[in-house]
């Protein structure tokens, strides 16, 4: 199974679910709808200072792409992250693809 085709199943997968990764995501995104970040950002630096973070390298990944996005950006190279789990890069890539 290619990492591309992993990510389109989990494309269509998570358009009925999500995880802690897609409820990030979808922070950033109401956040950005309402254009009020400060709770968004207060939230995921929360979980970027958290003990367990080390033990999680897709998070340690997905909170900076979370939060360049925050920021402004909308570069596709966020979701193109290696150390991001094909569930991760996925949420990276619906929550760029809505925001454009």
């Amino acid at each position: 199974m290619s990492g591309r085709w992993a990510i389109h199943a989990y494309l269509a997968y998570r358009r009925e679910n999500h995880d802690i990764g897609g409820q990030l995501a979808t922070l950033v995104r109401q956040a950005l709808t309402t254009r009020d970040t400060t709770a968004a950002t207060t939230q995921l630096d929360a979980f970027a200072g958290h003990p367990d973070l080390p033990n999680h390298p897709s998070l340690q990944a997905l909170l900076p792409a979370l939060a360049a996005i925050l920021s402004g950006s909308r570069d596709p190279a966020l979701a193109a992250d290696p150390r991001l789990d094909i569930f991760d890069a996925a949420e990276l890539q619906l929550l760029l693809e809505r925001l454009n």
